[in-house]
């Protein structure tokens, strides 16, 4: 295939890559989608005839695939307790992304960002063709200032992006086996290649009209000492942004002059990490017997009322229903697994 399919009047990129593999049918698709992305949903056009290739390796506690597929749709709609970053190449056609309210159409040549704690949604043109890098965030030293900014947008510095997923697509012709020992000094490079690209994206928008260099990094690090200063004292109800400002061995103002460079305030940072740790806390099946006031309680929230409302406003769903669902695709996992080792078995 030497054009794009959907008319943009743009070549697909073409990396020296592994061959993909095909999946006979919606089914498979769904099964591969829930075997290395557990918690998506998905969809497609037309079920009957969908189609999708697939080739995927794990490094460094990461995971890069490439997919071809049918028009379709994936979606997260409540975000994954673990969360991870996110990052998507289209190398033919183009995807159409939305989080945090914010939406955009993705092409050949740029590359877009999701936050897996929070909701997002994929829409895929017939026949398009995506790399996926899913990274935890400590991977990631500068994800935490920029995921607020960035996510559900295209990130501009396409250079360095671009260098990133040519040494990502290179890995693929390793076997898997030796991805993880050859691979790892070119997995230490797109680590760095991305987390630069993140530092300059996010200061072109922060407003001060300067790329971000050395005293922005600094400013991140102080941002990652709140956030584990916070975490560490999650359940204290009075938590405060003084309290984060003594901790960090600065004045309350130039606490707020740090969270304002990274569009955040410390009252907003310590209801998101509540959240997130409660969203962790109602997925986890061996705290399944845990209610639902006493997770609201230990993460520091005054009554469950107010648990409820804001989590259910951030997530949209409520605390129950989350647990409910959880317990749900767990099930459905489960159904799924056995099915498929019967399948084998019968072999």
């Amino acid at each position: 295939m030497n054009t794009d399919i959907n008319g943009s009047g743009r070549d697909p990129i073409i990396f020296s890559q592994a061959p993909l593999h095909p999946l006979k049918d919606f089914t498979a698709w769904r099964a591969f989608l829930g075997d290395c992305f557990p918690g998506l949903e998905c969809r497609a056009v037309d079920e009957t005839t969908f189609q999708a290739h697939v080739h995927a390796y794990r490094i460094s506690g990461s995971l890069f695939s490439v997919l071809s597929t049918d028009a379709g749709e994936i979606s997260c709609p409540t975000g994954r307790a673990e969360g991870a970053a996110k990052l998507i190449w289209p190398t033919a056609g183009y995807v159409r992304v939305e989080q945090d309210e914010r939406c955009c159409r993705v092409g050949i040549g740029e590359v877009t960002l999701l936050d897996s704690a929070r909701p997002y949604r994929i829409q895929m043109t017939d026949r398009a063709s995506l790399a996926v890098l899913v990274m935890p965030y400590d991977a990631l030293p500068s994800w935490g200032a920029a995921s607020p900014a960035l996510t559900g947008t295209r990130l501009t510095d396409g250079a360095t992006t671009s260098a990133a997923l040519g040494a990502l697509m290179a890995l693929t012709r390793l076997p898997h086996e030796m991805v993880a020992t050859r691979g790892e000094p070119v997995f230490r490079a797109v680590q760095w290649m991305i987390s630069t690209a993140l530092l300059y994206a996010n200061g072109e928008r922060d407003g001060s009209g300067n790329r971000v260099g050395q005293s922005g990094a600094l400013r991140d690090d102080r941002l990652d000492r709140a956030k584990r200063y916070v975490l560490d004292n999650i359940a204290d109800l009075n938590l405060s942004a003084d309290d984060i400002a003594s901790a960090l061995c600065m004045s309350r103002r130039s606490l707020y002059m740090l969270f304002k460079d990274h569009q955040l305030t410390p009252s907003k940072m310590i209801q998101n990490l509540r959240l997130k740790k409660a969203l962790q806390v109602l997925s986890d099946p061996t705290q399944e017997n845990r209610k639902i006031v006493d997770v609201a309680f230990d993460l520091g929230f005054c009554n469950c009322a107010s648990f409820s409302r804001v989590f259910k406003t951030h997530f949209g769903i409520s605390p129950s229903e989350c647990r409910q669902k959880r317990g749900r695709q767990k099930r459905e996992r489960e159904r799924g697994y056995a099915v498929r080792s019967a399948r084998y078995a019968a072999v």
